[in-house]
């Protein structure tokens, strides 16, 4: 495989062939835009989706920081906004607005198909109501329907009923790395042959007020919309997003043979675990670095080969500057490291979903050349050895970029993105 690179090196690492795979249709439900071209104008230019938010309890509120997606999700039917919780409906309408997007008919998707999602709270909105029923007026009043409705997997079980997918499905769990894990694995067995299309992704939808005060009171979530700022002094949390984004992933001749549009070559991929604390980031990074460097080995490039990253960092003290630390070792900090910045100014943290979002973000800038703007920090804190941040109107030829997704529980996970070379070659 050849892989696209705007540097040289003398050491890069050789990568094991396997087959091109690129992204093909990208859905999106999110507080900043429900379509690609939403989400395209709405980050490139720096509009905050961020706002303030109170949530109550019967006793006393919390107000934080937040990213609403729209209410109404667009396309479904009486059935679906009766029985699914609101992470699944999001999930459908990504999925379907993907396969869209790819030229793919619900019926179309080849027998070796399969879907790979994430999220970390599942149907939290419908465990809630159905609780607060049980409280209020007893076990008989009870949906049947609560546990469908609750479970992970529950957005992969639609998914694959909408579009006749009956192959691998797999739910991943592991918070916020839980779609970049996805879109990772998807990645694997497309690479290997083992499938020919895959929807990856993830979705979340947590604006509750039991996940809002467990994560104020974890001193992870920012009490006012200014108060995020990844990477910046003065910053003391992250905004609480929801929304859902979809991937179609496929051999680059499929996608070619079908008109497809190509936004980005999936080139390598890579996840490891802290083994350090089940929400503090291991303070040396040594599972966040042995994800990129394994994702970079994956695509058989040199970390000084890289021209952009799209960083995790969602605004909190300690996780921000890990991440900008393993930066500053993995990538370098002269003249030839890489363009830094996260959209969780922006978007919010989609928790879950954070990682496919972001991938869709990091992709459109491979093929616009315009660099998501690291809002509303431009300069990085004392603490933070990032070597620069991408700023609105920031604009650069890339070859190859990196999208980090870290999570609870000490996962960690890395994407290596390409400018998609449309040469076929042929072994």
């Amino acid at each position: 495989m050849s892989s696209p690179s705007s540097k040289s090196t003398s050491d890069e690492p050789e990568a094991p062939r396997h087959r091109r795979v690129v992204i093909s249709g990208i859905g999106v439900f999110s507080p900043s835009g429900v379509s690609v071209g939403e989400l395209e104008q709405q980050i490139f230019s720096g509009r905050s989706a961020l706002r303030t938010e109170t949530f109550r309890s019967s006793v006393d509120e919390c107000i934080c920081a937040v990213a609403a997606a729209p209410e109404v999700i667009p396309g479904l039917d009486s059935r679906q906004r009766r029985r699914l919780d609101r992470f699944c409906q999001m999930a459908l309408y990504a999925a379907c607005q993907a396969s869209e997007e790819a030229r793919l008919t619900a019926s179309g998707f080849p027998a070796t198909s399969g879907i790979f999602w994430g999220s970390g709270f599942g149907g939290i909105i419908s465990l809630t109501e159905q609780l607060e029923i049980l409280q209020q007026r007893g076990c008989r009043r009870v949906s049947p329907l609560v546990v469908p409705a609750v479970i992970a997997n529950a957005a992969a079980a639609h998914i694959a009923e909408t579009f006749e997918i009956r192959g691998p499905s797999l739910t991943f769990t592991t918070a916020c790395a839980a779609s970049g894990q996805a879109i990772g694995e998807a990645w694997t067995r497309v690479a290997s042959g083992e499938l020919d299309v895959a929807i990856a992704g993830g979705s979340e939808a947590a604006l509750t007020t039991i996940a809002a005060a467990g994560f104020l009171n974890a001193r992870a979530l920012a009490r006012q919309a200014d108060d995020v700022r990844p990477f910046g002094e003065g910053r003391s949390g992250f905004a609480l997003a929801e929304g859902a984004c979809a991937l179609i992933l496929e051999p680059l001749e499929q996608a070619l043979e079908r008109r497809a549009p190509v936004y980005a070559e999936v080139l390598g991929y890579g996840t490891a675990t802290d083994a350090w604390h089940i929400t503090e980031p291991d303070p040396k990074g040594r599972g966040a670095e042995r994800a990129i460097r394994e994702a970079l080995r994956s695509a058989g490039l040199h970390p000084r080969t890289i021209d952009y990253v799209n960083a995790h960092a969602t605004g909190t003290v300690v996780g921000d500057r890990v991440e900008a630390e393993v930066i500053a070792r993995v990538y370098g900090t002269g003249e030839e490291a890489p363009t830094v910045s996260s959209t969780k100014g922006l978007t919010g943290h989609l928790l879950g979903a954070a990682g496919a979002i972001e991938a869709a973000v990091t992709a459109l800038a491979l093929r616009t050349g315009l660099l998501p703007p690291n809002t509303p920090v431009d300069t990085p804190g004392d603490d933070c050895p990032v070597p620069r941040l991408a700023r609105p109107g920031d604009r650069q030829h890339l070859h190859t970029a990196t999208s980090h997704a870290f999570g609870f529980g000490g996962v960690n996970t890395c994407i290596v993105l390409g400018q998609p070379d449309l040469r076929i070659e042929h072994h």
